[in-house]
């Protein structure tokens, strides 16, 4: 990429800020609880300036309708993503099939991760190598010109964190604990309201004095308290803080799912919909969903229509509303500009 010049390197690097990102980002991440202990820190401010954090992503991801494949692709922490072209970039593709237990899953992330290591100490010593990841001698083309030499005019590139969902962070760290078993996550000890619960956990207690928040771990003891090894801690700098969740799932598939099924409703219940029976005002919002989409050329969600039963109100229940899984994240985006309009 750096030898495509300086402006696409900006750009899938650097981002809007250009070189001044790096050194706003290592001074932001020497105030921040998350990074102050990583050690790329202790480097000259000269290093720094030039260093760009990557950031790595794993998910799985339906191509066909039973054909399911596990992504590693990764990107900076520096450059916006108004193209994912020019600043995503997939590393590794592996059919979840060849992955059928465990066990075999745990030695992919461990495999992986530790060619990801190899990687980045490469990145960060900024000279190229003269082997392959395993040793082997017969390195591509573009190896052998780099090899023993100084990498892309002196810029550096280190670790700077994992994005994933929370099943991408319990498949990549093997945490015992995890959002999907009676502890909603690793970093304490609540535990979804559930029949065999602990009553006295439940993480639907927000009292300040709540039983689970003086069980909240530090990511040391995260780590420590596993019984083997969380493939990441190979990364130098890594703690359970830096997996980060990415923005889709804490978005469209996220917080947008709720927001979307509370505007929806809040816009029925409050008349403004008109009068008659709700799924019918639900239809004619749809419609105009419809519309507004053919109006700015925005692909139409093929998604099934507004309804009660889609905003979680099926049953009569009056519990909060969400977006029904039906909606994908693509279809949810497009539904949260338009109730924003």
């Amino acid at each position: 990429i750096w030898e495509q010049g300086m402006l696409q390197f900006i750009l899938s690097f650097l981002g809007p800020m250009g070189s001044n990102s790096p050194k706003q980002f290592w001074e932001a991440a020497g105030r921040s609880s998350v990074f102050c202990n990583h050690p790329w820190l202790q480097q000259a401010l000269e290093i720094l300036e030039k260093t760009v954090p990557l950031l790595l992503f794993y998910d799985g991801c339906d191509i066909y309708r039973n054909k399911e494949f596990l992504f590693f692709l990764w990107s900076t922490a520096l450059a916006k993503n108004t193209s994912d072209w020019d600043c995503v970039f997939p590393c590794l593709c592996v059919p979840a099939e060849f992955v059928k237990s465990e066990e075999t899953l745990r030695m992919l992330m461990l495999e992986v991760t530790k060619w990801w290591k190899w990687n980045l100490d490469i990145l960060e010593a900024g000279i190229g190598p003269l082997t392959g990841f395993y040793n082997e001698t017969s390195i591509t083309k573009s190896m052998k010109r780099w090899a023993g030499k100084k990498l892309a005019a002196g810029w550096r590139a280190t670790f700077g964190g994992a994005l994933g969902d929370f099943k991408a962070k319990k498949e990549w760290c093997g945490y015992s604990r995890y959002y999907r078993c009676r502890f909603l996550c690793e970093a304490c000890l609540a535990e979804a309201p559930t029949a065999k619960a602990d009553k006295n956990m439940t993480a639907f207690d927000f009292h300040f004095y709540a039983a689970w928040a003086r069980t909240i771990l530090s990511s040391r003891a995260i780590l420590n308290s596993e019984a083997q090894q969380v493939p990441l801690t190979e990364l130098s700098g890594f703690n359970s803080e830096m997996f980060h969740r990415e923005p889709m799932h804490m978005n469209e598939l996220g917080g947008g799912k709720d927001d979307c099924g509370a505007t929806c409703i809040s816009l029925l219940e409050g008349g403004l919909l008109g009068v008659g029976p709700p799924d019918l005002l639900l239809l004619k919002l749809h419609d105009k969903l419809l519309l507004w989409c053919k109006h700015n050329r925005v692909k139409k969600p093929s998604t099934p229509k507004l309804s009660l039963r889609i905003l979680g109100r099926g049953d009569g229940d009056l519990c909060y509303p969400e977006l029904a899984s039906s909606w994908n994240a693509s279809a949810t985006g497009v539904l949260i500009f338009f109730l924003a309009h």
